[in-house]
């Protein structure tokens, strides 16, 4: 959080509001390498590009080294963030037979959560692996998503750029992912829609057109499963398709692309009306102007290294209009993205949008290497430089991000307090995760395991979904709650239950007229019916 301007403070201030400004570190980074390469240029102009291509070409190792160490360490972490938790909890329902999608309105249960289906395909998936027992294996995917996402940009930007060239472009989407550790490392579904979306774009300029085709159908289908507002990107690996292999290779995979999006609807449990539902009711919430605010410089710090491509370009005398639809594509995928700023949503909205980008760079870059001008790969470098820089400045915040994620002593012995209640209350109904007074509280992390060990999950606690507040509370909650025989809930030691402002009022006094404490054992209060006979 920003500190206040007061007298005492103002240069505190003043440093971190600068900070979170990414536009505001590429011009500087810009005018340093600018300043190096004037002062390196005194004896001899080529000697100064020399220059700054190694140091450039040297800082990029070092960001990409940083940032496989970070992702690497991350394997320890334990998840801290609300939607984590909902979605692993939501990816266990989803293989128990559970619906993925309630209704909006849905008078059973408020588990549902506005991501694609194919994220909790993904996380179902690693549940499977063993996930639920060992919680390095859920961030093991994330760490395999970030490591195939760096090779996947290397192995795509080698298509169009030598190595050299290539290694320091790849500082810019590092520099991206840096500014937002908790998505880039989280379980989420951002660091995979980077992914596919580099997949995509690679596969599009596969020689022969079935494969690359099929392959980009595929790709994109997959980018639209995992989050619907990632559905722009696939428009730039259309573009190089019909540069290509002309109309019809748009049409086929455009069909390619829907069908793939639309297959986890064929599961039973994966509502594609109440997926639609969900989508409608969230556009219809309107417009953030906070996040306007907060997106807009985001977009333009995303824009500046194809303005300053751009400029050079017509420095040099060459023309723009050969790269002009990629360039508006760019565009039209930030405007977009900026339009649909509402509650929950932030700059990690754009990063489908960042392997456009880094591709327009490269295929300006090979356009100006065809002139027979050395200088006219410097913009590439002061890129280079001006985003080391940058990612320099996150690096100790995504480092301590993993720091005050890792998982400690308490959170083992809240897994094992849960183990230890499944068997104990292994005759009675249901044991279910209640809530405290504490948002966020670790022990109600793990909700995940009660899910995918066969227990009922009607109620979700993520204060993050802002939707929330516009929706009735599932109805059918109280009544059983009204009438229960012998339910179990774990709550967090001597906390209120369900005293989040996610749950209404009748909802706490229904729990605390019809349930009592059991026992506790240091991490949670059981709660049971009142109806229900004592162990």
């Amino acid at each position: 959080m920003l500190l206040p301007p007061t007298s005492n403070n103002r240069v505190l201030f003043l440093a971190h509001y600068i900070r979170e400004i990414p536009l505001a570190w590429f011009f500087a980074g810009c005018l340093i390498a600018r300043l190096g390469i004037f002062l390196s240029s005194a004896t001899s102009p080529r000697y100064g590009s020399a220059v700054l291509r190694r140091f450039a070409f040297a800082a990029s190792l070092l960001i990409l080294f940083a940032y496989l160490a970070i992702v690497l360490s991350s394997l320890g972490c334990f998840t801290i963030q609300q939607d984590e938790s909902n979605i692993l909890s939501i990816s266990a329902a989803g293989l128990r037979g559970l619906p993925v999608y309630n209704p909006p309105a849905s008078p059973d249960s408020s588990y549902s959560l506005m991501y694609g289906p194919v994220t909790f395909l993904i996380y179902s998936v690693v549940l499977i692996a063993g996930g639920v027992d060992h919680f390095w294996i859920v961030r093991g995917a994330v760490v395999i998503a970030n490591f195939g996402l760096c090779a996947a940009f290397y192995v795509l930007l080698r298509r169009f750029v030598p190595a050299f060239t290539a290694i320091a472009l790849l500082v810019f989407p590092l520099s991206v992912l840096l500014q937002f550790p908790q998505n880039s490392l989280g379980v989420r579904a951002d660091i995979w829609i980077v992914l596919f979306a580099t997949l995509a774009i690679l596969c599009s300029s596969l020689a022969a057109e079935l494969p690359a085709v099929i392959l980009t159908g595929i790709m994109g289908g997959v980018m639209i499963g995992l989050k619907i507002s990632a559905g722009p990107a696939i428009l730039f690996p259309l573009l190089l398709l019909y540069r290509r292999f002309g109309f019809r290779a748009i049409i086929t995979t455009s069909l390619v692309t829907i069908a793939t999006a639309l297959a986890p609807f064929a599961l039973t449990n994966i509502s594609l009306h109440n997926y639609v539902s969900w989508v409608l009711f969230t556009r219809s919430e309107g417009l953030s102007p906070a996040e306007l605010r907060r997106n807009i410089p985001f977009a333009l710090f995303l824009i500046s290294p194809c303005v300053l491509m751009e400029l050079f370009v017509r420095r040099f005398g060459m023309s723009f209009r050969r790269r002009l639809p990629e360039f508006l594509l760019i565009v039209l995928c930030l405007v977009l993205a900026v339009l649909t700023s509402k509650y929950g949503s932030g700059p990690w909205y754009f990063w489908h949008v960042v392997p456009s980008i880094v591709v327009y760079l490269a295929l300006v870059s090979r356009d100006m290497s065809e002139v027979s001008a050395n200088d006219l790969l410097i913009p590439i470098y002061y890129i280079a430089v001006a985003c080391t820089l940058f990612a320099c400045v996150d690096i100790p915040r995504a480092c301590q991000n993993v720091k005050i994620s890792l998982m400690t002593h308490d959170v083992a012995l809240a897994r094992q307090s849960i183990d230890r209640y499944l068997a104990f209350y292994r005759e009675r109904s249901s044991i279910q995760m209640g809530y405290g007074s504490v948002d966020g509280d670790y022990r109600t992390s793990p909700r995940y395991v009660l899910v995918y060990k066969g227990q009922p999950y009607t109620l979700e606690g993520n204060t993050g979904r802002f939707e929330t507040v516009h929706l009735p509370f599932p109805i059918n909650v109280l009544n059983q709650m009204k009438h229960c025989k012998d339910d179990v809930w774990l709550v967090p030691l001597s906390q209120k239950p369900f005293d989040l402002w996610v749950f209404p009022d009748v909802l706490r006094r229904t729990f605390i007229q019809n349930y009592r404490v059991d026992r506790n054992d240091g991490i949670y209060d059981v709660w049971v019916c009142n109806h229900a006979v004592a162990h």
